[in-house]
């Protein structure tokens, strides 16, 4: 679902893998048309950027200059809050969190087009995309289940890994920051407190999804996802697939855990860790 607003922005292309919603974003820039974005970007009374994933063509610029990304209208990707930077002469590290999904629906500059004042970075317009959910009491009851199966699963996974692997601490500190934003969306938080602690950007309140839906995206980031999967997860706009989606692969996790505790149990007194 789209909300009608458009909001103008500087597009930074994402090589490695699409981005979900609540996720960090953290840029070390140095080549020229990336400090220039991000000069743009810490300048501006919103403080924001969209982030697509770009797997297609590149071109050079009128034959030269460093590639830029051919992307579509239709894209979908997240937008992006600065929350810290360190800004040095050749230099810049933003900090970000992706807060919402957008829509592509016109690029408004870039190297490519001719003109002598184009930016050296893509600027596009965006709309905003959001789940379309049902307002009936029974989807809403089904949603409800689906958060408290999915927390169960993700507690019962969280466990599992403990006492199969206790010195995994770099999983450990993974996984409390993670739990900080599970916390922070969870069915306990109101929306008056995700306001005020998450997304805060003038101008953006139209793009700032439900407590839900922000909640799906935090558990789905907890799976190991594929670059198609990341891509299929940004499509979908119906909360409630999403979090039985999420239900199925921690469930599936969870046997498959338990399953190898249980041989550890057997072979090695709970230690059995190859």
């Amino acid at each position: 679902a789209m909300r009608c607003l458009a909001l103008e922005v500087p597009l930074f292309p994402l090589r490695k893998m699409p981005r979900l919603p609540t996720e960090e974003l953290c840029l070390n820039l140095f080549e020229p048309r990336y400090l220039s974005l991000a000069r743009e970007v810490l300048e501006s009374d919103a403080g924001v950027f969209a982030a697509v994933y770009c797997e297609g063509a590149s071109v050079l610029p009128h034959g030269q200059g460093p590639p830029t990304p051919l992307i579509k209208n239709g894209a979908i990707g997240v937008l992006c809050e600065v929350r810290q930077s360190i800004v040095k002469k050749d230099k810049i590290r933003l900090e970000t969190r992706a807060f919402s999904r957008c829509r592509l629906t016109e690029i408004v500059a870039s190297p490519i087009f001719d003109s002598p004042s184009q930016p050296p970075y893509i600027i596009a317009n965006v709309d905003a995309v959001i789940d379309e959910n049902s307002q009936g009491i029974a989807t809403a009851a089904q949603a409800a289940d689906a958060e408290r199966r999915a927390t169960e699963a993700l507690r019962s996974v969280d466990k599992l890994v403990d006492r199969i692997w206790p010195d995994m601490s770099d999983f450990d500190d993974e996984s409390a920051e993670d739990h900080d934003d599970l916390n922070r969306f969870s069915p306990d938080s109101q929306l008056a407190e995700l306001e005020r602690q998450y997304c805060f950007v003038d101008g953006c309140e139209a793009f700032l999804p439900s407590r839900q839906e922000l909640y799906s995206f935090t558990l789905l980031s907890t799976l190991d996802l594929s670059e198609s999967q990341r891509t299929e997860a940004l499509s979908e706009t119906n909360t409630l697939e999403r979090l039985e989606y999420i239900v199925d692969e921690l469930e599936h996790g969870r046997n498959w855990l338990a399953a190898r505790a249980a041989l550890a149990d057997i072979f090695d007194g709970g230690k059995y860790n190859r």
